[in-house]
């Protein structure tokens, strides 16, 4: 093999300098005093728990528990910048095709078992073979061999070596400057081999990691998390989280009042404008802008949403402001990607609300008196759904709501003739424009079924764009790359962006620590602690 040249990552030396197995505070972490020593921390969330087992979470809910439990070589600080974990450095090779990673010293599993590079190549290869059914393999196919072990006729992967216990090294088919975020993910933690192979499917409720907890018990709804005696990380003095599954929403308020959890997953809509008014609860509240932002889908390829002036017509016809004032919304959107992603620009102005312009669009289209389609929505969309059906039939468009449960509507509205608009969200699998832009807008993601491009928006601009910033080096020419391609998007309409999200939750007063993840959207469980009472 000829010598490759390496350059070093810049890498936070704070973060780097610490012991194994941890990652830095966030902006509060420890700041009020010493944390309350064997402290319990009480959670609820409304939905359940669907695996602990890094190989297969995916859904909000599991990735929150997984991260306290399972770790990986890299994350995220306050913000979107990734920085160490257990890896304590890594080199990049001057043709982005090759990443080296060392390992922190001193790392232990849960169980108590020595983390080496090792481990690390058994966890990425066991996520890749076709017997653990992992759905989130696709995420490594850019690792030179991926390809072999995926289609099972290769058990190692030729692109993953591990030549000492503390070195890593990952070669790449090509360059992919969002690797290090695919690695970030926690389909990427370590676990142990002697654990895994020997529970098998059993591993998805007996997991084993490297986070600071570490799974004590999970009996029906109810999870139990106890202190990884071996974390060597911040000790924020909790000793247990108990987190209560499928809890009913119409509960938490009560629940939080008679305090039997100490941070809510939401605050019910119902509750919003209560929690607002009370200056107790208002100081209570965490208000925290996550990476979701929220839309009103058209079909460009079913009439009229083919004619570019109707989609515009309906950008002019929809009233953001008022999206943003529904309980529960957040802040107008003047585009797709959201102010906590790299690359959003701060400069669109997007689509004013503009009821007469929008009837001209739709005069010069051949529809002066508007015309009927069907929104396809589930119930939890419906209040947002009723206020654009209210702005679009202002401007003389009929809309039908076909509320249907998720798995219909997702299925629905992703097919070639399914629905011709719908309201949806989206929110990214890392922080970075290409999560957003090329998954939702690149012509190569249309199908028949299941299209990831589910507007079936094509514009050969766009993709020559979004092809460009792919292969271009992470930094400021990429996202240059990324702001024409959402400016082209924008003027062509297969959307009407909404608003970006902000989510709301109570804590109580001696709870500190109760951060939303920046990429996510969930609560840091690590970060959680309680002043002494």
């Amino acid at each position: 093999m000829r010598p490759i040249a390496f350059v070093a990552m810049p890498i936070l030396l704070v973060v780097a300098a610490v012991a194994g197995g941890c990652r830095a505070p966030g902006d509060g972490a420890l700041r009020s005093g010493a944390p309350a020593r064997g402290a319990t921390i009480r959670l609820a969330i409304t939905d359940d728990i669907k695996t602990l087992d890094p190989a297969h979470a995916y859904d909000t809910y599991s990735t929150a528990v997984v991260h306290a439990l399972c770790t990986g070589l890299v994350d995220y600080d306050d913000g979107t910048r990734l920085v160490p974990d257990l890896a304590s450095r890594w080199e990049m090779s001057a043709d982005g095709r090759e990443y080296r990673f060392t390992l922190r010293p001193g790392i232990r599993f849960s169980n108590g078992e020595p983390v080496t590079a090792a481990a690390f190549k058994y966890s990425l290869e066991r996520v890749l073979r076709p017997e653990t059914g992992s759905n989130l393999r696709s995420f490594f196919a850019v690792i030179e061999g991926a390809e072999a072990v995926m289609a099972g006729s290769a058990r190692e992967c030729a692109g993953i070596q591990a030549p000492a216990p503390d070195r890593l090294i990952l070669r790449l088919k090509k360059p992919t400057p969002t690797f290090l975020n695919i690695l970030a993910m926690t389909c990427a933690a370590v676990v142990p081999r002697s654990v895994a192979e020997k529970a098998g499917r059993d591993f998805a409720r007996h997991p084993v990691g490297v986070g600071p907890y570490r799974l004590r018990s999970w009996e029906g709804s109810v999870l139990e998390l106890e202190r990884n005696p071996f974390y060597t990380g911040d000790d924020t003095g909790v000793r247990q989280i108990t987190l209560e599954t499928q809890v009913d929403e119409a509960v938490l308020m009560p629940r939080y009042e008679a305090r039997e959890l100490d941070v809510t997953p939401l605050i019910p809509a119902a509750e919003m404008s209560h929690v607002r008014s009370d200056p107790q609860l208002k100081q209570l509240a965490l208000e925290a802008p996550v990476s979701q932002t929220w839309y009103l889908g058209m079909n460009t390829r079913m009439k009229p949403f083919d004619d570019v002036r109707v989609r515009q017509a309906v950008n002019y016809a929809v009233d953001r402001e008022r999206q943003a004032r529904l309980p529960g919304a957040g802040v107008p959107a003047t585009g797709m990607l959201p102010p906590t992603m790299p690359g959003y620009n701060p400069r669109l102005k997007g689509y004013p609300h503009d009821p007469e312009r929008a009837r001209q669009l739709l005069r010069q289209a051949g529809y002066p008196a508007g015309f009927r389609t069907t929104m396809w929505i589930t119930d939890a969309y419906r209040r947002r759904a009723e206020a654009i059906q209210e702005d679009l039939r202002g401007v003389g468009i009929q809309v039908e709501l076909r509320s249907v449960a998720f798995g219909v509507y997702a299925d629905t509205y992703k097919r070639e003739n399914g629905a011709p608009c719908w309201y949806g969200g989206w929110y990214p699998d890392y922080p970075d424009p290409s999560s957003y832009l090329e998954v939702l807008f690149h012509s190569r993601n249309i199908s028949p079924t299941g299209a990831l491009n589910a507007t079936r928006y094509q514009n050969p601009e766009v993709d020559r764009l979004l092809d460009l910033a792919e292969r271009t080096p992470s930094g400021e020419p990429r996202l240059a790359l990324y702001r024409q391609a959402e400016e082209k998007i924008l003027a062509d309409a297969p959307v009407a962006p909404l608003y970006y999200e902000v989510e709301t939750r109570l804590r109580q007063p001696e709870v500190e620590g109760a951060e939303v993840h920046p990429v996510w959207r969930y609560l840091r469980l690590a970060r959680l602690r309680k002043r002494p009472s």
